[in-house]
């Protein structure tokens, strides 16, 4: 796949096929982004885990810290799905031997990776979801040992219109794809 075939394939997926993809492609896209994503004065300013999310009490776990709101503000509120794909990259801000960066340092830089793995995975054929709604982090916390500060899903996408939610025990809606808004309430040209 070209690479501008990459970026107009990809989508925020959320509704995942059983079948995991080979480790072989999850090291590729993580060679990919060391050797080649750029990062604010060549540093990396976060941690990156790669998660094998075949354990489903962990992964059920994960998926209940990702609800896209609160308990409180909305009970029967939705999960995020994304975190339910066969492999998991999480972020983090635990690098070992350096200083706590500033946040929007980090964020640039977690940004600038995650459209890297993103348009990676599908230039490999592998599908994405994003998910930075962690609404409980210390269900995460119990899990992974630190608080994520953004998920990505790998895997292959599903054609279902609906995922199961193993909270409510039933299928639920796909998350709706977000519509951007016209390119022109938001880009212009400016002569200075």
């Amino acid at each position: 796949m070209d690479f501008k075939d990459a970026l107009y394939d990809r989508r925020n997926i959320s509704s995942w096929l059983d079948t995991t993809p080979p480790k072989e492609k999850i090291d590729e896209i993580i060679k990919i982004l060391h050797d080649c994503s750029p990062s604010k004065q060549s540093e990396v300013r976060y941690n990156i885990d790669i998660i094998d999310n075949s354990n489903f009490d962990k992964r059920l776990q994960i998926y209940k810290a990702c609800k896209a709101d609160t308990h409180e503000s909305k009970p029967t509120g939705r999960y995020n799905p994304q975190v339910l794909a066969p492999w998991l990259i999480s972020f983090s801000d635990q690098r070992r031997n350096q200083s706590k960066p500033s946040k929007s340092d980090m964020y640039l830089d977690i940004g600038i990776a995650v459209a890297t793995i993103s348009y990676t995975a599908s230039a490999l054929g592998l599908d994405t979801g994003l998910c930075r709604c962690i609404n409980y982090e210390d269900l995460a916390k119990d899990v992974l040992g630190y608080r994520p500060i953004q998920f990505i899903g790998i895997g292959y996408k599903s054609s279902s219109q609906t995922y199961y939610c193993p909270v409510y025990k039933k299928q639920m809606p796909n998350i709706r794809p977000h519509i951007k808004p016209d390119m022109n309430e938001y880009v212009q040209y400016v002569q200075l």
